[in-house]
């Protein structure tokens, strides 16, 4: 389950198959939960009638190892920045197009793309040269946001991160 968390309320819950819209949420987090909605409690006086329509309370402890891993995954599908300009990432169609450009760049190298859309919907000129150095940017991208969560394993583990606004700033610079 996938918790839009503000300050110390659940705004919403979502099925882990459900893509959260968060633009919905402009001032949340999103964070990996596992337990029972039931045992988060909840904000304010319990109420008269039999529907219960208060808040619920944020996890104490969230899963930080959970939260890294939906935070990595959001930083690797984010896009990157190459020589100025905005990339896909996502893995449906940004990295897939990228990888195969540069397969095809290494493979012949008057390969160019006169036109390669970027996420702003600008359309730029790579050369042979770029079209490989995009794949390598793309390939350091994705690098970093995995030994960024590693990181986060190894840190919770070792006891010396314990907050999701830790997580948040390790995660910031990729973003």
């Amino acid at each position: 389950m996938q918790l839009v968390v503000s300050g110390e309320r659940v705004l919403a819950y979502y099925e882990d198959d459900v893509a959260v819209p968060m633009v919905a949420f402009p001032d949340a987090r999103l964070v990996p939960y596992a337990g029972a909605m039931e045992a988060l409690g909840r904000i304010g006086p319990a109420p008269t009638g039999p529907e219960d329509g208060r808040l619920f309370r944020a996890p104490v402890s969230p899963d930080l190892p959970a939260y890294a891993a939906s935070e990595r995954y959001r930083a690797e599908v984010g896009g990157l920045t190459f020589k100025g300009h905005r990339f896909a990432t996502d893995r449906e169609v940004g990295q897939p197009k990228i990888t195969r450009a540069e397969l095809k760049a290494l493979s012949n190298p008057a390969y160019a793309i006169p036109d390669f859309k970027t996420v702003t919907g600008a359309f730029v000129a790579l050369s042979n040269a770029d079209i490989v150095a995009l794949g390598d940017a793309l390939d350091a991208h994705v690098q970093v946001c995995f030994g960024v969560e590693a990181a986060v394993g190894r840190a919770v583990a070792a006891g010396t991160l314990t907050t999701v606004e830790a997580v948040d700033a390790l995660f910031a610079a990729i973003h």
